[in-house]
Parts: C-alpha cells; structure tokens; sequence
C-alpha cells in the first residue's frame, strides 16, 4: 500500500511543478546494511527547496486511529528526527546524484493511516516544519489537484489512479454518475 502512496504522492508533487525521486537509498538506518530510504523527495527548483515525504501504512486494512496518544505523537517526532540525521548524511554520500545541500530540506511531511487533532499537526525541530497529514487529507488534495489540472492539461494521465480520479470527475460532472451513486459504491 505505501508504495501506491508513494507514487500517488510524487504524481501530486509533479503536478504542482517539482521534481520528484521515489525510494531513495539513504547511508543511514538501523539495519544490519546502514541503509534505510527517503519514500518521496519533491525538489522545487524555483525555490530551492526539499520536501521529503515519509509514507507510513501501520495497522490492518480496518484500522483508522488516532495519533493524539503520548506514544504515537512521540513515535512521529522520532521518525522527523530519523529523517533529518539521515538527510544530513544523505547529502554527504554517493548516494547523492544530485548535488542536494544540507539547506535545501525545508519541509517534512509524514502521512499517517489514521487522524490527528489540528494541535498535533506541525511541528519544527532543527528549523525545518514539520507537517504530520492523514491519508485522507493527501487523497482529498491529490483529487481536488486533478480536478483544477484536467482542464488545463487537457490530456489523459499517466498514472491509473490518477486517471481514474479523472474519469469519476468527468462522469460526474456530465451527471452520468451521481454524487449519491458514488456515495453508496464507497460505503461500507
């Protein structure tokens, strides 16, 4: 599931005009090989700014809880703490292809399977904001994105999900598929 995430979300950061690298070793980590690996890296080159994405995907397919625990609050600032020590290391590495710095990190976002309070949800720490985001929210981005960019971009997708999204908003806003249609396929 992370890795369809992962796409996902680097198709919404192309969209509003970055570069993005998918699964990106990292000379940092607590496997017996030192790697671990940055889920998604959108590179703004007008701005000179990097955000790193962590996808994270814990918990059965029924699961949806909440982060506002003292544990799992705490298990969030670890994984931004992680990423920026590995970032840090990162740019020092062979595994750097494309000469980042140190300063470009400005922002980390940690998509969650589960939902927070609006208290909880950013944080900064060694100067770089830090937005914890529930899945939910990306995937009402991602389609709020191609429902602005289908009408500029005025050809299909290429990325199935994403033309998917395209093809519902299509249907509906032709009327052969209603609001109430859609509402009742997606209950459970």
């Amino acid at each position: 599931m992370t890795e369809v995430l992962e796409e996902l979300i680097s198709f919404y950061f192309q969209l509003r005009g970055y570069f993005t690298l998918t699964r990106i070793i990292v000379p940092c980590g607590e496997s017996s090989r030192g790697l671990s690996d940055f889920d998604v890296i959108a590179y703004d080159r007008n701005e000179n700014e990097v955000v790193i994405v962590e996808c994270k995907g814990w918990g059965s397919p029924e699961e949806y809880p909440s982060f506002d625990t003292p544990g799992r609050l705490d298990k969030l600032r670890n994984i931004a703490e992680k990423i920026i020590r590995c970032w840090n290391s990162f740019v020092k590495s062979q595994f750097n292809k494309y000469n980042f710095t140190g300063e470009e990190l400005r922002k980390i976002i940690i998509v969650i399977p589960g939902k927070i309070s609006s208290g909880n949800r950013s944080m900064v720490i060694s100067s770089i904001q830090i937005e914890i985001k529930p899945i939910h929210e990306v995937i009402l981005d991602i389609i709020n994105t191609v429902k602005e960019d289908m009408y500029i971009r005025r050809k299909r997708y290429w990325n199935p999900a994403l033309e998917m999204i395209r093809w519902i908003i299509r249907a509906l806003k032709t009327h052969a598929l209603t609001e109430k249609e859609l509402i009742e396929a997606l209950q459970i």
